[in-house]
């Protein structure tokens, strides 16, 4: 089952959840107008690819879309910016692993290839809207533990020393 997130500007937030219909989606976007809609917290798997999604459906004056990364340590890292003629800038650290689908500035996924704990952390997409400011969302990416656990075989010898 996916989940959604719609987090509308001026009124209470919506939680849909996603039932291989679009009924839930459309009426919680139907309730308040100019929200981001994005997938909620999202599990990884070390060495795969993820992808995070955000939208702002139905608002116009987007100039641009930035998604930044912030680590476990919590420093904020650029990752991609998409300008209003679609053009894509690469933060440094992240040529190469990353990539934005963009159909509009409206929709976008951000696509992380080989993932590894360096990935690890919470990642924002902002929309930059003319005139209105701002709109921003985050989903965190996260490896489940259990996933990862590394048995350790450990011996121990214990050695008798003449006094």
């Amino acid at each position: 089952m996916k989940r959604f997130v719609i987090r509308p500007r001026y009124c209470v937030s919506e939680y849909c959840v996603w039932r291989r219909e679009v009924t839930c989606a459309v009426l919680c976007l139907a309730a308040c107008s100019g929200g981001i809609v994005f997938e909620g917290d999202l599990s990884a798997t070390l060495g795969l690819s993820a992808s995070l999604s955000c939208s702002l459906p139905g608002v116009g004056g987007i100039k641009q879309v930035t998604w930044q990364h912030r680590d476990p340590a919590g420093s904020v890292h650029a990752v991609i910016t998409l300008s209003e003629s679609l053009e894509q800038l690469v933060g440094e650290q992240y040529a190469g692993k990353v990539q934005l689908a963009a159909d509009s500035l409206n929709a976008t996924t951000l696509l992380i290839r080989n993932i590894t704990f360096a990935e690890e952390g919470c990642y924002t997409c902002k929309f930059y809207v003319y005139p209105s400011g701002t709109v921003r969302e985050t989903s965190c990416l996260m490896f489940p533990v259990s996933a990862y656990t590394i048995p350790v075989n450990i011996q121990i010898t214990c050695v008798q020393y003449p006094h």
